[in-house]
């Protein structure tokens, strides 16, 4: 967005940073808008924020910040091509992805691309022309549309919809912010051997050997329920080392797959759940329950279509580490007699008439009824065209299909024997004979 020869304003979060913009109004006026993450059950729906330019001379919000994770946050800005700003190649929103746990010159923050083609920064800000007026991150379930943008402020619309299940890879801290229990020197001893095992965590206090051959091993963890797939890991060192120096790169590995860290272990006591049904097509619904004081709940689902259906417990917090979700379930749903909603039972019932109607005109047809014929035909194209529905639509247990149509028949017979309406059957046969 900028180059040596052109200098423009610093991003807003390193404004930030350094205390010019205020989140609470009590020095300068708001200038700042920090928006928490919501949880699964509450999500952020068409949230409006205007936005100022970051050069107006103004107590008014510059920036907004949406908190993903610890210490991590997605940030927007509007930059305008006026004074300090005047040499910046595209107006519009930056919105940045910024690391408070990176030291500033070790690339904190990445500028996000509303047009990743192009091949430089030059067109990175968001405008309200599409498709560069929406940014969406699938992962963190943050999408930021541009909806108006003119001379002095610009208006973002924000949907914050955590996905029930999400992956958190980390590195873990300790004490000091440059320390790390996931990170560790393996130097080797006066023998010049290394430790037996190259996975043992050793301590991180363990220092190098000058002019020694030493190794260096980094660890990343999933803290999420989700499976982590398709990621890079980046380990870096710098030289001078201990100096500030530049970073340079050991090793870049390709992570294929990082489990989530469900377990076992049972909900917490007045902890949001979420249970989520996954149908046999593949659709899921979602139902959230509070554990009562001892971890318990109970959650039902009324369902329609029968086969295997999925169950899935995610446990909801703000620390994911503290919490687990349960194991995958499965429930065979059988089918219902009528073989799926209420319209299959209604098709059943007009089956039944169909089955009947079909075997009358049929003994009035054999009675030398000619007129019979005609509804006859009728008749029996229904009845198999109702059976072929309840077939390919109700998935219907075929004994009880067989029950309808045995007791469907039955019923015709008794009609035939017990009536009139055939007159060489039954009654019929009599009335004629008298």
């Amino acid at each position: 967005m900028s180059d040596k020869d052109n200098a423009i304003h610093v991003l807003g979060w390193e404004k930030w940073r350094v205390g010019w913009l205020d989140e609470t109004g009590d020095a300068t006026g708001k200038t700042l808008t920090r928006v928490a993450k919501p949880t699964v059950a509450t999500p952020i729906v068409d949230s409006d924020y205007t936005i100022s330019a970051t050069d107006a001379d103004s107590d008014t919000v510059k920036l907004v910040a949406i908190e993903v994770g610890d210490r991590l946050y997605y940030t927007a800005e509007y930059r305008r091509q006026s004074n300090l700003d005047t040499d910046l190649p595209d107006a519009g929103v930056v919105i940045t992805k910024a690391n408070e746990h990176i030291n500033q010159g070790e690339g904190p923050v990445i500028v996000q691309e509303s047009d990743v083609t192009a091949g430089n920064l030059d067109d990175a800000p968001f405008t309200i022309n599409a498709p560069r007026n929406l940014f969406d991150d699938i992962g963190s379930g943050v999408n930021i549309e541009v909806t108006s943008m003119d001379a002095n402020e610009a208006q973002i619309r924000l949907n914050y919809a955590l996905p029930p299940t999400e992956n958190d890879v980390y590195v873990s801290d300790i004490n000091e912010r440059w320390k790390s229990e996931d990170v560790w020197v393996d130097a080797p001893d006066v023998g010049g051997n290394f430790e037996a095992d190259p996975l043992a965590v050793i301590d991180t206090d363990e220092q190098p050997v000058v002019g020694e051959l030493n190794k260096v091993y980094g660890r990343v963890r999933n803290q999420g329920h989700a499976d982590a797939t398709n990621f890079e890991v980046h380990l870096e060192i710098r030289e001078p080392w201990g100096a500030g120096g530049p970073w340079r790169s050991l090793r870049i590995e390709n992570v294929p797959l990082l489990q989530g860290t469900d377990t076992d272990d049972p909900a917490l006591p007045n902890t949001q759940v979420a249970v989520v049904y996954t149908a046999p097509d593949g659709t899921t619904q979602v139902h959230y329950v509070t554990t009562d004081e001892h971890g318990c709940y109970v959650d039902t689902l009324s369902v329609a279509e029968p086969g295997r259906w999925e169950t899935e417990v995610v446990l909801e917090e703000d620390d994911c580490r503290e919490g687990a979700a349960a194991p995958t379930g499965t429930v065979e749903v059988p089918p219902t007699l009528c073989g799926g909603p209420l319209w299959c039972c209604w098709i059943l019932l007009v089956l039944v008439v169909a089955v009947i109607a079909t075997l009358l005109w049929l003994a009035r047809l054999l009675c030398g009824i000619k007129s019979a014929t005609l509804p006859f035909l009728i008749a029996l194209l229904v009845t198999i065209l109702l059976i072929w529905l309840i077939l390919a639509r109700c998935d219907v247990m075929l004994g009880w299909l067989l029950l309808v149509i045995g007791a469907a028949i039955l019923l015709a017979v008794l009609i035939i024997c017990f009536t009139r309406l055939a007159p060489c059957f039954g009654s019929g046969r009599e009335s004629t004979r008298a």
